[in-house]
């Protein structure tokens, strides 16, 4: 029989199910108790972000690379990187995302993909040089 180590939260997801099926056959008189209603959940350490440094960014972007294929999984990672987007928002980005800020500096105005809210979730981000050159870099052809 093989064996899996299951993560807390994993753990603690089953937990919560397994409780509410008890609660139903114990409210349908399947069962008279609840025996794992004290069984206490594990605790979930929260994981640690770790932010890419600029200088790391520069070193990766400006790294000689002869295949091309490679250079656009650069840009693509330094794109993300700068505007904070996912690959699937920035998979969607287009020029209409791009508009001019009330002090006339390039500002971002996207629609993000993957929000934890039932509402879309809508992030206004600076457009800086560096995001500039490399969407100018790949104008006609999507990141």
């Amino acid at each position: 029989m093989k064996t899996k180590k299951a993560s807390p939260s994993h753990v603690n997801k089953n937990i919560e199910v397994f409780q509410r099926v008890i609660k139903c056959a114990k409210f349908n008189g399947f069962a008279s108790k609840n025996e794992i209603s004290d069984f206490e959940k594990q605790k979930v350490k929260k994981k640690e972000i770790k932010y890419v440094e600029m200088d790391v960014i520069l070193k990766i972007y400006n790294k000689d690379i002869p295949d091309v294929a490679w250079h656009k999984i650069v840009d693509v990672f330094t794109f993300q990187c700068l505007t904070s987007l996912d690959y699937c928002d920035v998979k969607l980005f287009n020029d209409s995302n791009i508009y001019d800020g009330l002090n006339g500096e390039k500002r971002i105005k996207i629609v993000r993909k993957k929000s934890t809210k039932q509402k879309d979730l809508i992030q206004n981000l600076p457009f800086v040089p560096l995001t500039q050159k490399i969407w100018a870099k790949h104008k006609g052809n999507p990141l």
